[in-house]
């Protein structure tokens, strides 16, 4: 599972592309894929599971579960403001889930 640090990139399911930016949750390819986009420096690798969070922890672990789920909590003012965002981005419908068949094409190159 890979997260983009800059530039866009084209994850096609089906017949859908959807633009993947550094705003852009989390989402897998092909393990070359992966490695090619990592090695270019314009992705990272991250856990197959974003961390847990709950109300307990303080801003700045939110904001680090946040940025792990692709949210941009820089400008939340409280914990439960951070936490929407997170559940917000976990059922958006820009989330990146595998394509029925399993297929994981390459939309463009960086």
């Amino acid at each position: 599972m890979i997260k983009m640090k800059r530039g866009t990139y084209g994850y096609r399911t089906g017949k859908t592309i959807t633009a993947m930016t550094p705003k852009s949750p989390p989402f897998s390819l092909s393990e070359k894929e992966e490695k090619r986009l990592v090695d270019a420096g314009v992705a990272m690798l991250v856990a197959e599971q974003p961390p847990a969070y709950n109300s307990g922890m303080t801003m700045a672990q939110l904001k680090e579960v946040a940025a792990a789920y692709g949210v941009d909590a820089s400008t939340a003012k409280t914990k439960a403001a951070i936490i929407e965002k997170i559940e917000a981005a976990k059922t958006s419908p820009t989330g990146i889930s595998e394509p029925e068949n399993g297929s994981k094409q390459r939309a463009d190159d960086v």
